[in-house]
């Protein structure tokens, strides 16, 4: 089981049913909709983005491509920039520790090692290379 979690008709969040609790989500704020492992994928991944219209959940394609090692470094340096913001004020909530290991993935990749144009997300070349990942919308 997996959530996405919306303010208003955007999305805000995204939790499989472990990370949810500590999102320090309350369903009176915000719209949370369950949705399948696949759906949930698709937006973990960044291949698709959700809105709501009404109370439908409304899925878009993305097309994703690094043109070269900078474009992807400064994606990455925006998810660094992220999970610092939770860390550095965050140190009591059990997702620290992962998120701490990740960041410190991030901060050692070599993308010169990578070929270019990288024609997929981050996410799914974290996938391919059995690295342990978390999208953006999953840091609380």
């Amino acid at each position: 089981m997996a959530y996405l979690i919306f303010n208003e008709n955007d999305l805000y969040k995204i939790a499989s049913s472990d990370e949810k609790v500590h999102m320090n989500i309350e369903d009176v704020f915000y719209n949370v909709k369950t949705v399948s492992d696949s759906d949930f994928d698709n937006v973990r991944k960044n291949k698709k983005s959700a809105k709501m219209s009404g109370d439908t959940i409304v899925y878009e394609d993305i097309v994703t491509s690094f043109v070269d090692e900078e474009s992807l470094q400064k994606h990455i340096n925006e998810i660094v920039a992220q999970l610092e913001m939770f860390l550095d004020s965050n140190p009591d909530n059990p997702m620290f520790s992962n998120l701490e290991t990740y960041k410190n993935v991030l901060l050692s990749q070599d993308l010169s090692s990578i070929t270019y144009p990288l024609n997929k997300t981050w996410e799914e070349y974290c996938v391919e290379n059995s690295i342990t990942y978390y999208s953006p919308l999953q840091i609380p």
